[in-house]
């Protein structure tokens, strides 16, 4: 889906939190009816479905490398933080966060190319009385899509984090790659940090087979439900279901932080681990061989503007 224009929305950042668990105000399923393109109707109306079973990342997994990063910025105990979230299939990333303890309130600003993920979680920040902005702006798309816009799209040293889920792995190529991570150096405040986490295989040019689970879920839940006539809703289904596994964008863990370090980032937490999901343990081995998950943090130094 391409955006012409960035659209932006200011959540009311006075408006007090309500007490306990807030009901959603829509379902993901419900809101990718609304607002999402055939293109990508799957992949968001089937996410949840996904987390569950965990073959997609929660942010959950990563509470504590998350917490430690926001809470130990020097920024933190004179003022809010100022946060880009580049990219969200849901509200998860943007509930862990607003979860940290913080003396002031934080400040989110998230960018994604769809409408459903924004819709999402300016709802949920209006319940809970966080401070959002959105941008609807057209990341990377997905492999086959050649295009490379500057994504990010914002005053240069505006954030003090950057936090995103597998953005680097929907990337075309590694001028891609290089390209995000400078416009995240240069969107970072000195002492600002990039916060990453991913997936990655080990074998040289593997593919992430692991997303044909995710597909075939995607393809029954757009054949159930797209919001289109019978002959739409096969076409988009088949489509889903015949896109090609993504290649892992890095072929380890080193080759990941070659790549930041090169984009000027000093990494300063790092966490590499097997997935916390029996269903992605349960993969046969040609499969899922040397599947790790990754925690980063990179640091802009301060001497370093």
């Amino acid at each position: 889906m391409t955006v012409d224009r960035p659209s932006t929305v200011e959540v009311d950042p006075a408006r007090p939190a309500q007490t306990g668990q807030p009901r959603r105000p829509a379902g993901q399923l419900r809101q990718a009816r609304r607002t999402c393109a055939a293109g990508c109707f799957g992949y968001h109306a089937a996410w949840p479905a996904c987390r569950r079973l965990g073959i997609k990342s929660h942010p959950g997994w990563h509470r504590d490398f998350l917490t430690a990063a926001l809470t130990s910025h020097p920024a933190a105990a004179t003022r809010p933080l100022d946060i880009v979230l580049a990219g969200a299939a849901d509200d998860r990333m943007l509930t862990t966060l607003a979860q940290v303890p913080l003396d002031y309130p934080p400040r989110f600003h998230l960018i994604d190319r769809c409408p459903t993920p924004l819709a999402r979680n300016a709802a949920i920040a209006s319940r809970l009385g966080l401070h959002l902005t959105t941008d609807q702006r057209d990341l990377p798309g997905p492999p086959g899509e050649k295009r490379f816009d500057a994504p990010l799209g914002l005053p240069a040293a505006s954030a003090d984090l950057v936090v995103t889920d597998g953005l680097l792995s929907l990337l075309a190529s590694r001028a891609a790659v290089t390209g995000v991570l400078a416009e995240v150096t240069g969107l970072l405040r000195p002492g600002g940090r990039f916060c990453y986490t991913t997936r990655l295989t080990a074998r040289p040019g593997q593919r992430l087979e692991y997303d044909r689970t995710g597909r075939l879920l995607q393809a029954a839940i757009t054949l159930s439900f797209l919001p289109a006539p019978p002959a739409g809703r096969w076409d988009a289904a088949r489509r889903t279901w015949s896109r090609p596994a993504r290649t892992a964008a890095f072929r380890s863990a080193d080759d990941l932080f070659d790549a930041l370090a090169a984009a000027g980032l000093t990494m300063t937490d790092v966490h590499v681990r097997r997935p916390p999901s029996v269903l992605l343990a349960a993969h046969p081995r040609r499969l899922s061989a040397g599947s790790k998950i990754v925690r980063l943090r990179g640091d802009v130094l301060p001497d370093r503007r």
